[in-house]
């Protein structure tokens, strides 16, 4: 499950007390169970290192303790299992119906939904959309070879003629 949908409200009036080491230690062990469809580790330490706060030990045993209960299974939560088990039974619902389209406008074909072909119509003889490489406008006035050649002699003298009183 890579989305889940997330209550503010509900997160902040429940972890108001708990301290930002804890508070982050909770939010990961919730994404880690969303993400990976299943309970926490049983063993405290292997839950601090999956979610990456083998330092804080305490906070992490703290939160389990408050939030989780432990089963055989692991450390689990009565909300995070009813979100998972919903999405897995809507997903579930969705393959099913993909399944039997598929099948049905496709008879005598592979009827998995997830085997579909992406078609493409195209035409090999098309012209390109643009053919010149020059741009739209012409809006640049072009130099002038002479005047270029005046004022670069009139600089020359200049710099020449500053050195000199």
């Amino acid at each position: 499950m890579h989305y889940y949908q997330f209550n503010i409200g509900d997160y902040s009036s429940h972890t108001l007390q708990l301290d930002p080491i804890e508070d982050i230690a909770y939010r990961r062990m919730i994404d880690w169970c969303y993400l990976h469809e299943k309970p926490l580790p049983i063993d405290p330490s292997e839950v601090a290192r999956e979610v990456r706060m083998r330092e804080y030990p305490d906070a992490v045993s703290y939160v389990l303790n408050k939030y989780f209960s432990l089963s055989e299974k692991g450390f689990s939560q009565k909300r995070i299992e009813s979100e998972i088990r919903s999405y897995k039974k809507l997903s579930g619902k969705r393959k099913d119906a993909a399944n039997k389209r598929w099948s049905s406008k496709h008879k005598g074909l592979n009827p998995d939904a997830s085997a579909l072909q992406v078609q493409s119509i195209s035409n090999a003889k098309q012209e390109p959309l643009t053919i010149n490489q020059e741009p739209l406008t012409n809006n640049h006035k072009p130099v002038n070879k002479l005047n270029w050649e005046l004022a670069h002699s009139l600089e020359i003298e200049d710099n020449h003629g500053e050195g000199q009183e």
